[in-house]
């Protein structure tokens, strides 16, 4: 493990909806042996859109300290954390594969849409985010910068109060 992290927070608004939602499908589906006549709705909960204030975490790291003794200023990172918010604030991910996906195109024609190769869950959303920060960062820092100098370690996703996401290249 490398000797130096920080870690970078900041918050977005986001949409999604999860079309293949189905609590009795899967891992863990199991658990819920039995209950399938009382689940309700809440069976197919995320097929619904809806939206979170996502709080995300980039966790940065380095063996070594630059000239100024930090790992990367991150005055510099807001940089990018700007870009990222001009993209993805107030945005709604659906999946290319979305049965809905043309029609939901169609009727919020204008509206800031981000279509996904994959289903928007949590995880996805966390991994979502590291390709944009470590695309960003190679386009414009130097290889000595990064990776070379620091690195992502882990993309943070809460998206509430008792659940977060990591991803980790």
């Amino acid at each position: 493990m490398p000797k130096y992290q920080i870690i970078k927070e900041f918050w977005i608004d986001i949409g999604h909806r999860v079309f293949n939602h189905d609590l009795l499908a899967s891992r863990g589906s199991s658990l819920l042996k039995g209950e399938e006549p009382f689940l309700g709705w809440t069976r197919y909960k995320e097929i619904h859109p809806h939206g979170h204030t996502l709080t995300i975490q980039l966790v940065l790291e380095s063996e070594h300290l630059d000239d100024q003794g930090m790992i990367i200023d991150t005055d510099k990172v807001k940089r990018v954390i700007k870009e990222f918010i001009d993209k993805y604030d107030h945005s709604f991910l659906i999946s290319e594969d979305d049965p809905v996906k043309d029609v939901f195109l169609e009727l919020f024609r204008g509206c800031r849409i981000i279509v996904l190769d994959k289903v928007s869950t949590a995880e996805v959303i966390a991994e979502e985010t590291y390709n944009f920060f470590d695309k960003r960062f190679k386009e414009i820092l130097s290889p000595d910068e990064y990776p070379g100098g620091f690195r992502i370690a882990e993309v943070r996703v809460k998206t509430a109060h008792t659940i977060n996401s990591v991803y980790k290249p």
